[in-house]
Formats: C-alpha cells, structure tokens, sequence
C-alpha cells in the first residue's frame, strides 16, 4: 500500500515537473507590405522558407496570399515559430496559383525577395534574404520588381 501511494506522487511530481519546465514556443507574424506592382490584378503570394531547401518550390515552409488595392498590398502572417526565414513575393497576375515564366526562363510576372537584394540571373542566397522573427509582430516592406 505504501509503495503504490510512493508511486503515484512520484508520478505526479514527474508530470508537475514536466508541465512546469516545458518552455512554450515564442511565436509572433510578419506584417508584409507589399509595393512595386505594376497593376491590381490577381493577387500576391509570399513564400516563406527555412535554410532548408531554401527558394526550393516543394521546400515551402508556410503560403499567404493577399488582394491588391491600389497597387498595394499588405500581408499578414499567422502567428509562427520566432526564427530566421526567408521570403518570396509573387504578384500572380493571372490567379493562377504558380509563377509564369517566358521562353528563356525569366518571370513573366513580378517578383521580389525579403531584404529586396538585387536580383540578378541567379536565386539570392538565404543569407541575402534571411530574416529574423523574434518579436509578436515584425514589419517588412518587399518591393516587386518586373523582367
């Protein structure tokens, strides 16, 4: 008798200290604002990735999409982990759910990178685009720009 009550306290501490010493994950949203877009049709998509796979299109970590008015747009995120990611912003013109690109590879409809480094023929790098969350809310504005 006395072992079995021995026993449930110290289950019970074990799942008090458990419950105590668990760490809940920070998390806050980006609030994107969005400039640069030729016109007000379609929408805008930003992608959000981690170092892994990192502009990899099956390497998403999180999708958001937003109206345009005015030429504009704003995008706020869920609530998500505080860490370092990096972003694309599509201004997906047609509403097609996908990035259009001409007959030699090159984005038919606006594109832009957290940061906003120059974009050249190459992807830029993570480091080029990463960005830190480690508040409840962060304000970026990304630029889209045309080829």
């Amino acid at each position: 008798m006395l072992q079995d009550y021995t026993l449930k306290c110290l289950s019970s501490s074990f799942v008090l200290f458990l419950f105590f010493s668990a760490t809940p994950v920070q998390k806050g949203k980006f609030i994107i604002k969005v400039e640069g877009l030729r016109n007000s049709d379609g929408v805008v998509t930003v992608a959000l990735y981690e170092e892994d796979g990192h502009l990899s299109e099956d390497k998403v970590w999180a999708e958001f999409h937003s109206s345009i008015s005015g030429q504009k747009s704003t995008i706020v995120t869920d609530e998500i982990p505080f860490g370092e990611y990096s972003m694309v912003v599509i201004h997906d013109e047609n509403n097609n759910g996908k990035m259009d690109f001409n007959l030699v590879k090159m984005p038919k409809e606006g594109l832009g990178f957290s940061k906003n480094p120059k974009i050249g023929l190459s992807k830029p790098s993570f480091e080029d685009t990463k960005v830190n969350l480690n508040s409840n809310k962060r304000n970026l504005t990304i630029r889209v720009k045309y080829f």
